[in-house]
């Protein structure tokens, strides 16, 4: 005993209406040869598929004819070609590997951004701690003005927050 594979075809409904016709595929199908060689073909007379399907002869042709026509057999010289599947023509979805590698970028985008402005952050703070008493009250001046600083590379906005921190910086010197 073994196993193997059968096109549905209830959706074509002429020929799933036709009993012989299924049942002829169906034999044909099952008795097709399965190795290298012989792969879904079978050699058989029409009398003799007629006989092992418990068919007439002329139900057989009429079968075959419409096997044919709905291009699940085709016949070969004296081998009998059954189609047992039909490659599906639409597009496969995207592998969800790949939606997770993107996932994954953006996650590791976040963190290098969230490090670099801890970094930048760092910077800044060292940059406001090597000042004197005097730059420090010169810069909040200027920042309450509304400009922005540049000092050892870092830029410091004026902002609430920043003039905040530039006073607290000031009262511990």
């Amino acid at each position: 005993m073994r196993y193997t594979t059968v096109i549905d075809i209830s959706e074509l409904q002429a020929l799933y209406r036709n009993k012989n016709a299924r049942l002829v595929y169906l034999h044909l199908a099952l008795k097709s040869g399965y190795h290298d060689d012989d792969r879904d073909t079978i050699s058989v007379s029409i009398r003799s598929l007629a006989r092992d399907a418990d068919v007439s002869v002329s139900a057989v042709r009429h079968a075959l004819l419409q096997l044919e026509k709905n291009g699940l057999l085709q016949h070969d010289g004296e081998r009998w070609r059954v189609k047992k599947w039909i490659l599906d023509t639409t597009p496969t979805p995207r592998p969800k590997k790949e939606q997770a590698k993107d996932v994954t970028n953006a996650g590791q985008m976040v963190q290098r951004r969230d490090a670099e402005a801890e970094q930048y952050a760092r910077k800044q703070e060292a940059a406001i701690a090597a000042c004197t008493r005097e730059e420090l009250t010169r810069w909040i001046a200027e920042l309450e003005e509304g400009r922005s600083l540049r000092h050892r590379g870092v830029s410091i906005k004026a902002s609430e927050n920043n003039i905040n921190y530039m006073k607290s910086v000031l009262q511990t010197k």
